[in-house]
């Protein structure tokens, strides 16, 4: 390796560092509503690797960790290094039916723990086998001292590129049951964090799950489970009372009327009262989505949802992007 070659390589690996510590710290500034972010972006994540059947989603939350799992697609190399060092491999105009387009996402997850276990399955594109895997991502360095905090986070990435460089190591095995899972310890002053999402998720996927539904990549359900009570989450579209609408049932006979286009799809929020529908409050709700909702958008004095496909959101998804022709 040439001196050059030494510097860049040096350069490169304190960059990766800096930036991962920098967006540990930003966590701290987030106002309080953003601060369930996180709930959606492990529900974008996995919506991105769904196949053509679709993928089952489900959060649980415990005394002292939550869970994410979902499965479908196998990780390969190139994903299990995208999430460790905050880059993407999504495409930038979501041709491939993803979402997501910024590799900082993932980073928001850890309001809830500096610290996640990923437990998969794993393919090789050299030798197509599948395997089993565990890895460990800590971001806890960025808490220490600034002369600490580079070197400690420097180690940790290290230590989990070795984790994911050794999976192929392993001989491949005959696997069918493609679940993943990843698994943040909770301390009490994140768990309201993972309470805020998780009844933030609650409110506003019944919305999610109706847009995503034609997608090429979609949603098929999102379970939640908390203090032990499950809860289901699918829908199933029918025709309503009113002609040129249809009606998706979520529970207790509340609902969504909507209205789609190729383009659009309106929902307003009612309860079916056998023949007739009435109006149902939407105040807590998102009201501006685009696959997912927009931060902050409950605060919006609109009385229905909104999609459209060329809305385009910012990083934060608090907002929404204009361009001039």
């Amino acid at each position: 390796m040439s001196e050059a070659e030494k510097v860049r390589e040096l350069q490169r690996s304190e960059s990766e560092a800096r930036d991962i510590i920098h967006d540990i710290d930003r966590l701290n500034t987030f106002p309080e509503n953003k601060k369930s972010r996180w709930v959606w972006e492990l529900l974008q994540n996995a919506k991105d690797v769904a196949g053509d059947e679709g993928v089952d989603i489900t959060y649980e939350l415990k005394n002292n960790e939550t869970i994410f799992l979902h499965n479908w697609l196998a990780f390969e190399t190139e994903h299990l290094l995208a999430i460790l060092y905050k880059t993407s491999t999504k495409s930038l105009n979501g041709v491939d039916g993803t979402t997501g387009k910024y590799g900082t996402g993932f980073v928001t997850t850890h309001i809830l723990s500096k610290k996640v276990s990923i437990n998969g399955i794993h393919y090789s594109n050299e030798d197509g086998g599948l395997r089993s895997f565990k890895i460990d991502i800590d971001r806890s360095a960025a808490a220490l001292d600034e002369s600490e905090s580079l070197k400690v986070m420097k180690q940790s990435l290290t230590t989990t590129f070795q984790q994911i460089d050794k999976i192929t190591e392993n001989p491949s095995a005959n696997i069918t049951d493609l679940l993943h899972s990843f698994i943040y310890p909770i301390n009490p002053s994140a768990k309201k964090y993972a309470i805020s999402g998780l009844d933030e998720l609650e409110r506003n996927i019944p919305f999610v799950l109706l847009i995503n539904k034609k997608e090429k990549k979609h949603i098929n359900s999102v379970t939640i489970i908390k203090d032990g009570v499950k809860k289901v989450f699918q829908i199933n579209p029918v025709s309503s009372f009113i002609d040129g609408l249809n009606y998706i049932e979520i529970e207790n006979k509340s609902g969504i009327l909507y209205k789609e286009t190729e383009s659009i799809i309106f929902g307003l929020p009612v309860i079916n009262n056998g023949g007739s529908y009435s109006i149902e409050s939407i105040e807590g709700k998102s009201v501006l989505y685009k696959e997912f909702p927009l931060i902050g958008s409950e605060n919006f004095n609109l009385p229905l949802f909104i999609q459209h496909k060329n809305f385009k959101p910012t990083e934060e998804r608090d907002g929404l992007r204009t361009k001039k022709e």
